[in-house]
């Protein structure tokens, strides 16, 4: 009777105790991973200055390589990104676009460097494959332009999709493996 209400009392505290720890400490947490992104895009935005020699607000393929001419820099920004020397190329080309100047070079903007680097966990985000369909559907043109009508019909032949046909509603999360990448049936299309 009264113990029995007092009892009933008791539990619902103290799972509303619980409750509102557990949802301070989501809380705390989400606060201390902001503020650590906050500290690497500050960084990484020193370190772009730093490796930006002509001050263009680009990085051509000789500064960003320079993150690894200084073993303390290159320390720095593998605890920041992950990225070691061995993926530095693969690392440049993903990040780089073509300029629009009439030399052509390839060169990493400042947003590119910063977005491009500070995934916050995130391995694949939406805008990563965004970026990653923008870049195939480039060298898909490129391809095109370069090999003309004999890449046409060799792709026909062996049923080869371009990523132009390939769209991110035909790709569904399930169908991505981080070691194969996306699988699809091309009939789907």
């Amino acid at each position: 009777s009264n113990w029995a209400i007092f009892s009933i009392l008791t539990a619902v505290v103290s799972e509303n105790m619980a409750q509102v720890t557990e949802d301070h400490e989501k809380e705390l947490e989400t606060e201390q991973a902001e503020i650590k992104r906050k500290d690497v895009r500050s960084k990484l935005n020193k370190m772009f200055d730093k490796l930006d020699v002509d001050k263009s607000d680009t990085l051509n393929e000789d500064e960003f390589m320079a993150v690894w001419a200084d073993e303390m820099t290159e320390q720095e920004f593998q605890e920041l990104t992950g990225w070691t020397r061995e993926n530095a190329s693969e690392l440049f080309e993903a990040l780089s676009e073509q300029e629009d100047r009439p030399l052509k070079i390839r060169s990493v903007t400042r947003a590119a460097f910063i977005e491009g680097l500070d995934m916050g966990g995130d391995h694949l985000t939406m805008r990563s494959i965004m970026r990653l369909e923008k870049r195939l559907a480039e060298l898909d043109t490129q391809l095109r332009r370069r090999l003309g009508k004999r890449f046409e019909k060799q792709s026909s032949q062996i049923g080869l999709v371009s990523p132009s046909q390939i769209s991110l509603r035909s790709l569904r999360s399930a169908d991505y493996d981080c070691r194969k990448g996306f699988s699809y049936d091309s009939h789907q299309l």
